[in-house]
């Protein structure tokens, strides 16, 4: 932790004078490389996990299918920056992400923790015959996205499905929710072979980012005294750079992640990309990436590259 204490001081004094979207040097410091081949091990060795959804044009509520060449290249970009791990949200064949977890590997990527989003059961079944086709290529599952809040599949069929594909694959097995649905039904933090929630003070109305890390350590530090022993990483805990409200911006997108980082809880860094169709949830949708939807990196991955690139 003093080490860390140190990269974050050594990254804010370098960044004093910055200005949000200057071209800024990346560090030099070597990726984290986890000395196992699990998955789950790993997520709670190396920082350096990252969430990925395709740039641009992707665009999935207009049936814009993404092209291998396109997912090369952002790959290829957090490959550069120092990203070694990714988790994905989907591998629907439809919207061209099949060939994610391939690619990755391609690339250099050490693990992929694919999601496999479920919709409806149409979807679910696409996703789940390329999980089963492409698996050579994966390292981990994930089961839906908050998909029990959302009332879009059931707790028993969920079990079901995550219990299953672990016997097909032997490779471990999640599902994510909001943090408060473990706590509403303990017996989740159960299943699967890690806990993998989601935890947002956005969604909170926290608009400071100290407060934002407090509210974080404490939903942690909950859900650990309610499953002691239990590997606990955060899929979700972000920050945006723009959609209207003052506190949105890459200011404090850094500060917060640094907060985040020096708080020692365990996370997936994120999200890489903008997703700029996402509006659905608000103004702010369209800006959690650390890149924008055209592949320009925020001050994030200048600021903070020795603290993402480093173990835990």
């Amino acid at each position: 932790m003093r080490q860390l204490s140190y990269l974050l001081l050594a990254s804010l004094l370098a960044c004093t004078s910055c200005v949000a979207g200057e071209a800024l040097p990346v560090r030099t410091t070597e990726p984290c490389t986890a000395t196992t081949t699990d998955a789950v091990a790993a997520l709670a060795l190396c920082r350096n996990w990252i969430s990925f959804e395709p740039a641009a044009p992707f665009n999935p509520t207009q049936g814009v299918a993404t092209t291998d060449s396109a997912i090369r290249i952002s790959l290829r970009q957090l490959y550069d920056e120092g990203w070694r791990g990714i988790v994905t949200y989907s591998l629907d064949p439809v919207q061209g992400l099949d060939q994610v977890p391939r690619i990755a590997k391609q690339v250099g990527f050490q693990f992929v923790i694919a999601g496999i989003y479920w919709y409806d059961d149409a979807q679910f079944a696409r996703e789940r015959a390329v999980a089963l086709d492409q698996a050579r290529y994966i390292d981990a599952f994930v089961v839906g996205n908050e998909g029990l809040m959302e009332g879009r599949y059931t707790r028993e069929r969920l079990t079901t499905e995550v219990e299953t594909l672990h016997a097909i694959t032997a490779k471990p097995v999640s599902t994510s929710e909001p943090d408060w649905l473990y706590t509403v039904d303990p017996s989740l933090l159960m299943l699967g072979d890690w806990v993998f929630p989601n935890v947002h003070p956005w969604f909170a109305d926290i608009r400071s980012t100290s407060s934002g890390v407090s509210f974080v350590e404490n939903r942690v530090r909950a859900l650990q005294q309610l499953a002691p022993g239990r590997t606990i990483v955060l899929k979700e805990s972000w920050w945006p750079t723009a959609g209207g409200d003052p506190a949105a911006n890459e200011d404090n997108q850094s500060v917060y992640f640094a907060a985040l980082a020096a708080a020692g809880v365990k996370f997936v860094w994120g999200l890489g990309y903008d997703e700029y169709w996402k509006t659905d949830e608000g103004p702010q949708g369209p800006h959690w990436g650390f890149h924008d939807s055209q592949r320009h990196a925020k001050r994030l991955v200048h600021d903070l590259a020795d603290v993402y690139r480093a173990a835990y």
